[in-house]
């Protein structure tokens, strides 16, 4: 068995891999590539895979309220939820005279006969003139449109100067 670490780009491509036979005599199996996923595809991935086989290691749980999903039309719902989004779970800098962090939010629903959303990336920027109590929690709220059927949900936040990635569960049904 051989193995090598490639130089990593992280730019979500697809990069050969070459192996040359140098003596006579042997023959090699290998593989022609490998994907280079950026760390935003791999929080993804997370989230995809925590709502299929639940909380991947390294991640840290939050408190999440589900509201009472509204009808939204054309068979879809709107579900307004409450994140309690742990400080120390993100990076917080002074800019401009305030306190800020740029986080991003995910949120993936799979139904029961097993299709699953997709997982899109929004940009959550939150700012504050006061630094943030630690071990503390900031509210955020947000309205998520899904298919009106019933669905387990999973909201990640990811903290891209960390790396840390926080999740929250809810079953919700129409």
């Amino acid at each position: 068995w051989l193995g090598f670490t490639p130089d990593r780009k992280r730019d979500d491509r697809r990069h050969d891999v070459k192996v040359e036979i140098r003596r006579p005599g042997f023959s090699v199996r290998a593989r022609d590539s490998f994907f280079d996923l950026s760390r935003s595809s791999e929080v993804s991935m997370q989230v995809e895979s925590a709502i299929l086989f639940g909380n991947p290691a390294g991640t840290s749980g939050m408190p999440m309220r589900v509201g009472k999903p509204v009808p939204a039309g054309r068979g879809t719902m709107e579900v307004p939820i409450t994140l309690g989004l742990p400080v120390d779970r993100f990076t917080v800098l002074p800019v401009g005279g305030k306190y800020a962090a740029q986080l991003e939010l995910r949120a993936a629903a799979l139904n029961e006969t097993g299709e699953r959303s997709d997982v899109p990336v929004i940009p959550l920027n939150l700012s504050s003139a006061k630094p943030p109590a630690p071990g503390g929690h900031v509210r955020y709220d947000v309205k998520l449109k899904l298919r009106a059927v019933p669905q387990h949900l999973v909201v990640a936040i990811y903290d891209p100067p960390s790396g840390k990635v926080t999740l929250a569960e809810a079953d919700v049904k129409p």
